[in-house]
């Protein structure tokens, strides 16, 4: 139940003399139409009552359809004939329930009738959101919605921000790399031409003395 009492927003609607607040959803009728499914559900089947969340209401459906020798108009009429009497116990127990055969007259008080769909297998309670609480919350989100792009570009803007930030790095770690490659060629370079000139000079030194000793060699060389 606090799953759905966080659904069930609530407005409040500016009238004069006084505001009033309204929910998505008759909470007493959501509480009695939940306990309901679980009570009159038929669980020898094995299947749990299901809670369906939709945009614009709820659905909550539980199997079994009505008890035996039940009808619909005595259901209507809030007749009660729980299918687990020990849940409804329970549920008594714990103040859950205020008295037996309220929950339905309640909720067609509220609602219609027309929210029950009743077949041999399954209760189907369909609970529609109020539209004037509907139609606040659309109009806040469509008002939010100019921040919340505002927003997002700002994000987008500081990413990119970043983004380039991180390209500069990159552009000046290559422009670094890119002078030491030079610095290494240029060292090569002349690594180069003190060979070259080392070379010419071992030339000059054999046409010379062309049986030099190396040894003799090396120390003109250095």
């Amino acid at each position: 139940m606090d799953r759905l009492e966080a659904i069930n927003i609530t407005k409040s609607i500016i009238g004069i003399p006084y505001r009033i607040d309204k929910r998505l959803l008759d909470m007493k009728c959501l509480r009695e139409a939940v306990i309901n499914a679980i009570a009159h559900n038929n669980w020898i089947e094995g299947v749990p009552p299901i809670i369906y969340v939709f945009n614009n209401r709820i659905e909550i459906i539980s199997t079994g359809g009505l008890p035996k020798n039940l009808s619909k108009e005595e259901f209507y009429l809030g007749i009660s004939k729980p299918r687990n009497k020990e849940l409804m116990r329970i549920f008594s127990d714990l103040d859950l329930v205020e008295r037996s055969g309220y929950g339905v007259p309640k909720i067609i008080n509220i609602y219609g009738k027309e929210v029950f769909e009743i077949t041999d297998n399954f209760i189907r309670v369909i609970l529609p959101f109020d539209k004037e609480v509907m139609r606040l919350i659309e109009s806040e989100e469509v008002a939010d919605k100019p921040a919340k792009v505002a927003d997002k570009t700002v994000k987008v803007a500081d990413k990119s921000e970043k983004v380039a930030d991180k390209r500069a790095k990159v552009a000046d770690k290559s422009v670094k790399v890119a002078d030491k490659s030079e610095k290494v060629a240029d060292k090569l370079e002349k690594v180069a031409d003190k060979l070259n000139k080392t070379q010419e000079l071992i030339l000059e030194i054999i046409k010379k003395d062309p049986y030099i000793r190396i040894k003799d060699l090396m120390s003109q060389l250095f």
